[in-house]
């Protein structure tokens, strides 16, 4: 049982690596290197030449040989986790700046409106 589980395992990676290579050959297309890209092609293509063989070491060794091409084809970015919430934080701001705005212009709009209701039209104090 463990072993079906351990090769379902190795079958979602693959299919998961295969889609992420596919999905970033279609972003990096028009601007990369025509070499990185045909790499990244030739090892999807090994995964899955190596998933119809079904030995999981072949399609561990071919996992590795694709992971190695995409990380050449876009490197990963340094402070990724720092970028990633600074960004959050940075919306989290904006959103709230933005519902107080909406507020303070309510109640505006609210203050005229009972003004007008009282007949102080002119700016007059209300008592």
């Amino acid at each position: 049982m463990r072993a079906w589980l351990a090769r379902r395992r190795l079958r979602k990676t693959a299919k998961q690596l295969c889609n992420e290579a596919r999905r970033l050959r279609n972003m990096h297309e028009d601007i990369a290197d025509p070499k990185l890209l045909a790499a990244v092609s030739e090892a999807e293509q090994q995964v899955k030449e190596a998933q119809k063989g079904g030995a999981p070491s072949a399609i561990e060794a071919a996992l590795e040989t694709l992971n190695t091409a995409m990380e050449t084809l876009s490197p990963p970015r340094p402070h990724a986790r720092i970028r990633e919430n600074l960004e959050i934080f940075v919306v989290a701001i904006v959103v709230a700046m933005g519902f107080r705005t909406l507020q303070d212009s309510h109640r505006l709009h609210a203050a005229d409106a009972l003004r007008h209701l009282c007949g102080s039209s002119n700016g007059e104090e209300m008592v």
